[in-house]
């Protein structure tokens, strides 16, 4: 079962957002998605003794190569509320070894996305960073 959320196309530019290069906006859309990623992990995580709970996982690799094809701007994307929202899919995962009681969670496979989604998350922000750096040395005007 595939739920679509994703861009919001009502949103308006703000003259203070085109100050910034695209890819300024494109990491604080991946920041955002790494976190929402973080708390449907987290949340698969507190439910791995409930039985029937089906894990969830969040698919936005898909909008990220539309905001860099210029498809979707980063403006226009927005994870909440997060069903009502087209371009990333929010994914059922079956998982390989159903239990007896109907639950999908396998701690081990949740606990290593997380790592990955926290590299992920960790490296957006030192990147963004960066930008920030580069355009603060600009404005001062000073190496």
């Amino acid at each position: 079962m595939l739920l679509h959320i994703g861009a919001n196309l009502s949103a308006e530019v703000s003259p203070m957002a085109r100050l910034f290069d695209p890819v300024c906006r494109m990491l604080e859309v991946a920041i955002r998605a790494t976190v929402l990623r973080h708390n449907l992990i987290a949340n698969n995580i507190s439910n791995v003794d409930t039985p029937g709970y089906q894990a969830v996982d969040i698919r936005f690799e898909e909008l990220l190569e539309r905001v860099l094809r210029g498809e979707v701007e980063p403006e226009e994307v927005s994870f909440e509320p997060l069903a009502r929202q087209p371009g990333v899919k929010l994914v059922l995962e079956s998982g390989e070894g159903v239990r007896l009681d109907a639950n999908t969670v396998d701690i081990d496979r949740e606990m290593t996305k997380m790592v990955k989604n926290m590299i992920l998350h960790n490296a957006f922000v030192k990147l963004l960073g960066r930008k920030y750096s580069t355009l603060k040395t600009a404005i001062r005007g000073t190496l």
